[in-house]
Protein backbone atom coordinates (compact mmCIF):
# COMPACT_ATOMS: atom_id res chain seq x y z
CA UNK A 1 0.00 0.00 0.00
CA UNK A 2 3.23 2.03 0.57
CA UNK A 3 3.13 3.54 -3.57
CA UNK A 4 -0.69 4.50 -3.14
CA UNK A 5 -1.30 8.14 -3.67
CA UNK A 6 -4.72 9.83 -3.19
CA UNK A 7 -5.53 13.50 -2.45
CA UNK A 8 -8.96 14.04 -0.62
CA UNK A 9 -10.73 16.02 -3.14
CA UNK A 10 -13.63 17.79 -1.39
CA UNK A 11 -14.97 17.71 2.10
CA UNK A 12 -17.88 18.78 4.69
CA UNK A 13 -17.55 18.92 8.30
CA UNK A 14 -20.62 20.27 9.98
CA UNK A 15 -19.87 21.98 13.53
CA UNK A 16 -23.00 20.04 14.64
CA UNK A 17 -21.37 16.64 14.26
CA UNK A 18 -17.87 18.04 15.09
CA UNK A 19 -19.04 19.25 18.51
CA UNK A 20 -20.64 15.97 19.37
CA UNK A 21 -24.17 16.80 18.84
CA UNK A 22 -25.14 13.90 16.58
CA UNK A 23 -26.01 10.92 18.28
CA UNK A 24 -27.40 8.58 15.85
CA UNK A 25 -25.17 8.04 12.35
CA UNK A 26 -25.42 6.61 9.28
CA UNK A 27 -22.12 5.84 7.23
CA UNK A 28 -22.77 5.39 3.14
CA UNK A 29 -20.00 4.46 1.74
CA UNK A 30 -19.17 4.44 -2.33
CA UNK A 31 -16.44 2.54 -4.04
CA UNK A 32 -15.23 2.52 -7.50
CA UNK A 33 -12.10 3.07 -9.47
CA UNK A 34 -9.93 5.30 -8.09
CA UNK A 35 -12.49 7.17 -5.99
CA UNK A 36 -13.88 6.30 -2.75
CA UNK A 37 -16.65 8.74 -1.51
CA UNK A 38 -18.35 8.69 2.19
CA UNK A 39 -21.04 11.10 4.28
CA UNK A 40 -22.18 10.41 7.69
CA UNK A 41 -25.96 11.13 8.34
CA UNK A 42 -27.10 12.31 11.38
CA UNK A 43 -30.33 10.02 11.71
CA UNK A 44 -31.93 12.55 14.49
CA UNK A 45 -32.51 15.27 11.98
CA UNK A 46 -32.04 13.58 8.34
CA UNK A 47 -29.22 15.98 7.61
CA UNK A 48 -25.92 14.66 5.90
CA UNK A 49 -23.14 16.14 8.43
CA UNK A 50 -19.91 14.94 6.82
CA UNK A 51 -18.93 14.15 3.21
CA UNK A 52 -15.43 13.54 2.38
CA UNK A 53 -14.15 12.27 -1.54
CA UNK A 54 -11.18 10.98 -1.88
CA UNK A 55 -9.75 10.51 -5.39
CA UNK A 56 -6.53 7.92 -5.92
CA UNK A 57 -3.80 9.85 -8.24
CA UNK A 58 -2.13 6.72 -9.12
CA UNK A 59 -3.20 5.77 -13.28
CA UNK A 60 -4.43 2.69 -13.34
CA UNK A 61 -4.95 0.79 -16.44
CA UNK A 62 -8.89 0.66 -17.69
CA UNK A 63 -8.77 -3.37 -16.71
CA UNK A 64 -7.43 -2.75 -13.59
CA UNK A 65 -11.26 -2.36 -11.79
CA UNK A 66 -10.41 -1.93 -8.29
CA UNK A 67 -6.76 -1.02 -7.10
CA UNK A 68 -5.59 -3.48 -4.08
CA UNK A 69 -5.30 -1.85 -0.88
CA UNK A 70 -7.07 1.57 -1.82
CA UNK A 71 -9.97 1.24 0.16
CA UNK A 72 -8.03 -0.21 3.78
CA UNK A 73 -5.69 2.85 2.99
CA UNK A 74 -8.21 4.78 3.39
CA UNK A 75 -9.78 3.37 6.38
CA UNK A 76 -6.79 3.37 8.05
CA UNK A 77 -5.88 7.12 7.92
CA UNK A 78 -9.29 8.87 8.16
CA UNK A 79 -8.95 10.17 10.94
CA UNK A 80 -13.26 10.56 11.18
CA UNK A 81 -13.82 6.96 10.14
CA UNK A 82 -11.29 5.63 12.71
CA UNK A 83 -13.91 6.84 15.79
CA UNK A 84 -17.38 6.66 14.04
CA UNK A 85 -19.45 4.27 15.05
CA UNK A 86 -22.52 4.28 13.35
CA UNK A 87 -25.30 2.58 13.95
CA UNK A 88 -26.17 1.47 9.94
CA UNK A 89 -23.61 0.95 7.21
CA UNK A 90 -24.58 0.57 3.33
CA UNK A 91 -21.65 0.30 1.14
CA UNK A 92 -21.80 0.36 -2.83
CA UNK A 93 -19.79 -0.29 -5.43
CA UNK A 94 -19.29 0.92 -8.87
CA UNK A 95 -18.94 -2.50 -10.63
CA UNK A 96 -18.77 -2.94 -14.75
CA UNK A 97 -19.32 -6.71 -14.20
CA UNK A 98 -23.01 -6.60 -13.60
CA UNK A 99 -25.93 -8.16 -15.59
CA UNK A 100 -29.84 -7.10 -15.26
CA UNK A 101 -31.77 -10.31 -14.90
CA UNK A 102 -35.99 -10.58 -14.14
CA UNK A 103 -37.14 -11.77 -11.81
CA UNK A 104 -38.61 -14.93 -13.20
CA UNK A 105 -35.47 -15.70 -14.49
CA UNK A 106 -33.52 -15.29 -11.19
CA UNK A 107 -32.12 -18.42 -8.90
CA UNK A 108 -29.97 -17.40 -6.01
CA UNK A 109 -28.68 -20.96 -6.58
CA UNK A 110 -26.99 -19.92 -9.94
CA UNK A 111 -25.46 -16.07 -9.40
CA UNK A 112 -22.09 -16.91 -10.89
CA UNK A 113 -23.14 -19.07 -14.12
CA UNK A 114 -26.04 -16.38 -14.97
CA UNK A 115 -23.69 -13.13 -14.40
CA UNK A 116 -21.36 -15.44 -17.10
CA UNK A 117 -23.86 -15.63 -19.65
CA UNK A 118 -22.93 -11.75 -20.51
CA UNK A 119 -20.17 -10.77 -18.27
CA UNK A 120 -16.38 -12.29 -17.43
CA UNK A 121 -16.31 -12.36 -13.59
CA UNK A 122 -12.84 -13.19 -12.36
CA UNK A 123 -12.30 -16.66 -10.91
CA UNK A 124 -11.68 -15.21 -7.35
CA UNK A 125 -14.12 -12.54 -8.09
CA UNK A 126 -17.32 -12.75 -5.41
CA UNK A 127 -20.72 -12.06 -7.11
CA UNK A 128 -23.50 -10.59 -5.41
CA UNK A 129 -27.43 -10.27 -6.40
CA UNK A 130 -29.53 -6.32 -5.52
CA UNK A 131 -32.98 -6.53 -5.45
CA UNK A 132 -34.45 -3.79 -7.62
CA UNK A 133 -38.11 -3.63 -6.25
CA UNK A 134 -38.91 -1.21 -8.68
CA UNK A 135 -38.44 -2.70 -11.69
CA UNK A 136 -39.00 -6.61 -10.75
CA UNK A 137 -35.46 -7.77 -11.78
CA UNK A 138 -32.23 -8.32 -9.90
CA UNK A 139 -28.56 -6.34 -10.52
CA UNK A 140 -25.86 -9.31 -10.44
CA UNK A 141 -22.18 -7.98 -10.23
CA UNK A 142 -18.86 -9.11 -8.96
CA UNK A 143 -16.28 -7.51 -7.28
CA UNK A 144 -12.83 -8.79 -6.61
CA UNK A 145 -12.56 -11.13 -2.92
CA UNK A 146 -9.47 -8.70 -1.92
CA UNK A 147 -11.92 -5.74 -1.99
CA UNK A 148 -14.58 -8.30 -0.28
CA UNK A 149 -11.80 -9.18 2.42
CA UNK A 150 -11.07 -5.32 2.59
CA UNK A 151 -14.95 -4.37 3.37
CA UNK A 152 -15.39 -7.31 5.74
CA UNK A 153 -12.18 -6.69 7.82
CA UNK A 154 -13.55 -2.96 8.59
CA UNK A 155 -17.81 -4.24 8.53
CA UNK A 156 -18.00 -7.13 9.59
CA UNK A 157 -21.32 -8.26 8.44
CA UNK A 158 -22.17 -5.53 5.94
CA UNK A 159 -24.07 -5.87 2.87
CA UNK A 160 -22.81 -4.68 -0.33
CA UNK A 161 -24.57 -3.18 -2.83
CA UNK A 162 -24.19 -1.81 -6.53
CA UNK A 163 -23.96 1.82 -6.99
CA UNK A 164 -26.31 1.80 -9.25
CA UNK A 165 -29.45 -0.31 -7.84
CA UNK A 166 -30.25 2.44 -5.95
CA UNK A 167 -29.96 4.98 -9.18
CA UNK A 168 -32.51 2.59 -10.76
CA UNK A 169 -35.02 2.60 -8.24
CA UNK A 170 -34.57 6.46 -7.58
CA UNK A 171 -35.36 6.94 -11.82
CA UNK A 172 -38.50 4.82 -11.29
CA UNK A 173 -39.79 6.33 -8.20
CA UNK A 174 -39.64 10.18 -9.90
CA UNK A 175 -41.30 9.05 -12.71
CA UNK A 176 -43.77 6.62 -12.56
CA UNK A 177 -46.50 8.53 -13.02
CA UNK A 178 -45.20 10.09 -16.14
CA UNK A 179 -46.03 8.46 -19.64
CA UNK A 180 -43.28 10.34 -21.23
CA UNK A 181 -39.71 8.32 -22.19
CA UNK A 182 -36.89 10.06 -19.60
CA UNK A 183 -33.06 9.34 -19.94
CA UNK A 184 -30.90 9.90 -16.86
CA UNK A 185 -27.49 9.74 -17.01
CA UNK A 186 -24.34 8.90 -13.84
CA UNK A 187 -20.91 11.21 -15.38
CA UNK A 188 -18.04 9.17 -13.54
CA UNK A 189 -14.28 9.99 -14.35
CA UNK A 190 -14.39 7.16 -17.13
CA UNK A 191 -17.82 5.57 -17.14
CA UNK A 192 -21.43 6.35 -17.67
CA UNK A 193 -24.21 4.92 -15.78
CA UNK A 194 -27.72 5.24 -18.32
CA UNK A 195 -30.82 4.72 -17.04
CA UNK A 196 -33.73 5.02 -19.60
CA UNK A 197 -37.62 4.68 -18.49
CA UNK A 198 -41.00 5.18 -19.27
CA UNK A 199 -43.09 5.55 -16.30
CA UNK A 200 -42.64 2.63 -13.89
CA UNK A 201 -41.33 0.55 -16.61
CA UNK A 202 -37.39 0.55 -16.56
CA UNK A 203 -36.22 0.17 -20.67
CA UNK A 204 -32.62 0.38 -20.32
CA UNK A 205 -29.57 0.00 -18.13
CA UNK A 206 -26.33 -0.08 -18.85
CA UNK A 207 -22.66 0.87 -17.97
CA UNK A 208 -20.41 1.98 -20.43
CA UNK A 209 -16.37 2.78 -20.55
CA UNK A 210 -15.82 6.23 -22.05
CA UNK A 211 -12.66 7.20 -22.79
CA UNK A 212 -13.71 10.55 -24.83
CA UNK A 213 -16.48 13.27 -24.72
CA UNK A 214 -17.00 11.33 -28.12
CA UNK A 215 -17.39 8.07 -26.58
CA UNK A 216 -20.12 9.64 -23.96
CA UNK A 217 -22.39 11.20 -26.53
CA UNK A 218 -22.14 8.11 -29.59
CA UNK A 219 -24.22 5.70 -26.60
CA UNK A 220 -26.42 7.92 -26.07
CA UNK A 221 -27.32 8.54 -29.47
CA UNK A 222 -26.84 5.15 -30.46
CA UNK A 223 -29.17 4.20 -27.31
CA UNK A 224 -31.82 6.59 -28.21
CA UNK A 225 -31.86 5.42 -31.88
CA UNK A 226 -32.00 1.85 -30.92
CA UNK A 227 -35.23 2.54 -28.95
CA UNK A 228 -36.06 5.09 -31.56
CA UNK A 229 -36.43 8.40 -29.50
CA UNK A 230 -35.82 11.71 -30.47
CA UNK A 231 -33.35 14.34 -29.60
CA UNK A 232 -35.32 16.87 -29.76
CA UNK A 233 -38.14 15.57 -27.73
CA UNK A 234 -36.19 12.78 -24.99
CA UNK A 235 -35.31 14.89 -22.16
CA UNK A 236 -31.76 14.06 -20.68
CA UNK A 237 -30.67 14.46 -16.64
CA UNK A 238 -27.00 14.55 -16.02
CA UNK A 239 -25.43 13.72 -12.60
CA UNK A 240 -21.82 13.39 -10.94
CA UNK A 241 -18.86 14.90 -12.90
CA UNK A 242 -20.40 17.11 -15.47
CA UNK A 243 -20.82 21.20 -14.99
CA UNK A 244 -21.54 23.57 -17.24
CA UNK A 245 -17.70 24.50 -18.08
CA UNK A 246 -17.40 20.64 -18.60
CA UNK A 247 -17.37 19.39 -22.26
CA UNK A 248 -19.45 16.83 -22.00
CA UNK A 249 -21.68 19.16 -20.90
CA UNK A 250 -21.51 21.86 -24.12
CA UNK A 251 -21.34 18.44 -26.37
CA UNK A 252 -25.04 17.45 -24.93
CA UNK A 253 -26.43 20.93 -24.94
CA UNK A 254 -25.50 20.75 -28.84
CA UNK A 255 -27.22 17.52 -29.70
CA UNK A 256 -30.39 17.33 -27.18
CA UNK A 257 -32.88 19.66 -26.99
CA UNK A 258 -34.16 19.01 -23.69
CA UNK A 259 -30.23 18.11 -21.49
CA UNK A 260 -30.57 19.43 -17.68
CA UNK A 261 -28.78 18.94 -14.43
CA UNK A 262 -30.70 16.40 -12.13
CA UNK A 263 -32.33 17.60 -8.64
CA UNK A 264 -30.86 16.88 -5.26
CA UNK A 265 -32.08 13.96 -3.32
CA UNK A 266 -34.86 13.88 -1.24
CA UNK A 267 -35.66 12.89 2.21
CA UNK A 268 -32.19 14.07 3.83
CA UNK A 269 -31.28 17.64 4.79
CA UNK A 270 -27.38 18.91 3.39
CA UNK A 271 -25.40 21.02 5.64
CA UNK A 272 -23.90 23.84 4.73
CA UNK A 273 -21.20 23.26 3.50
CA UNK A 274 -22.27 21.65 0.70
CA UNK A 275 -23.82 24.74 -0.73
CA UNK A 276 -19.92 24.84 -2.30
CA UNK A 277 -21.14 21.40 -5.04
CA UNK A 278 -24.00 21.57 -7.36
CA UNK A 279 -27.02 19.66 -6.52
CA UNK A 280 -26.42 16.87 -9.19
CA UNK A 281 -22.83 16.14 -8.07
CA UNK A 282 -22.82 14.13 -5.02
CA UNK A 283 -26.47 12.56 -5.91
CA UNK A 284 -25.16 9.25 -6.69
CA UNK A 285 -23.76 8.81 -3.10
CA UNK A 286 -26.66 10.21 -1.16
CA UNK A 287 -29.05 7.84 -3.14
CA UNK A 288 -27.18 4.91 -1.54
CA UNK A 289 -29.69 5.50 1.56
CA UNK A 290 -32.53 4.07 -0.81
CA UNK A 291 -30.75 0.56 -0.24
CA UNK A 292 -32.19 0.30 2.89
CA UNK A 293 -35.28 2.43 2.26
Amino acid sequence: MGDLQYTLKNQVSDESYMQGMAEQISLYVVVDNNRLQYTLVDDGRQKAVVMRDYHLLNEQPSEKVFVSGFFSRIFAEDDLLNQVKPQRVVLSVYSPVQSLVPAPLFSRETLRETLSLTNFPGEEDDVYSDIIVSANAHLLFSIPSSLSDEICRYFPGTMVFHASTSFIENQLRLHKHESDVRIAVVFRRKHIDMVITQGNELRFFNIFETESIEDFMYYLLFCMEQLQLNPDQTPVTCYGEIEKINANWLLGRKYIRNFEFGDKVDGVQLSYGFDAFSAHQYYPLFIQRLCVS
